[in-house]
Formats: structure tokens, C-alpha cells, sequence
């Protein structure tokens, strides 16, 4: 049975399990940028295991928490986290329409946390 709180689930702390797959995952599709289509081994390799790590974490976190909760936070968070990448690492404008975007991301996952 699933409890409204995402801190601690049946005495297993789920936040950090989302957090280090969301991690795993943007980490994976930076290897993946970087793998030039899999022609570099070595990004190709990283993107590989990180993308393996994220989804065992992400299995764990769906086993503590309502399923679509669980995919809208990883989502969430991996949105976050390459958004900010792609604007100070890679120079990316913040336009209005991907601001409004994240927003709505962020709104969504407000009104799935407010059911689970």
C-alpha cells in the first residue's frame, strides 16, 4: 500500500532513490551526446550503464509509489537537470515557450502528488 509521502515509504527512504536514477538518466544522455551516434566507445559505454542504473532505480521507486507519480518526478527531475545543462553549459536561451513548458511539467506533477 502506497502512503502520500515521498520521504519514506514502508522504512525505505525513496527520495534519494529518485534523485540517483534521475542522475544516472541526464547523466546517460550527456554520454550520449558525447558518443557521437555510438561511435565513441567509451561515452557509448557510459551511457549504456548509466541508462541501466536509472532504470533499476526507477523500477525500485515504482514499487514504493503510485507508478505515474514515480515517472512524473524522475521526469521531472531529469527535465530540470538538462534544462539548467543545456543553459549554462551549453549557452541555451530560455525562451518563454520552454519556460511556460517546464512550468506545466512542474504543475503536473503538483496535481499527481496531490492524488497519490
Amino acid at each position: 500500500m502506497y502512503t502520500s509521502t515521498l520521504i519514506c515509504v514502508g522504512g525505505i527512504v525513496v527520495v534519494p532513490t529518485l534523485v540517483f536514477g534521475a542522475l544516472c538518466s541526464t547523466l546517460g544522455t550527456l554520454a550520449l551526446k558525447r558518443s557521437k551516434q555510438f561511435k565513441k566507445p567509451v561515452p557509448t559505454a557510459l551511457a549504456l550503464l548509466c541508462y541501466a542504473g536509472s532504470t533499476v532505480m526507477l523500477a525500485r521507486a515504482m514499487t514504493l509509489m503510485p507508478v505515474a507519480l514515480a515517472h512524473a518526478v524522475w521526469t521531472g527531475l531529469v527535465a530540470l537537470s538538462l534544462l539548467g545543462i543545456d543553459r549554462w553549459v551549453f549557452g541555451l536561451s530560455l525562451s518563454g515557450s520552454r519556460i511556460v513548458g517546464f512550468v506545466c511539467v512542474l504543475a503536473g506533477i503538483a496535481v499527481l502528488g496531490a492524488w497519490a
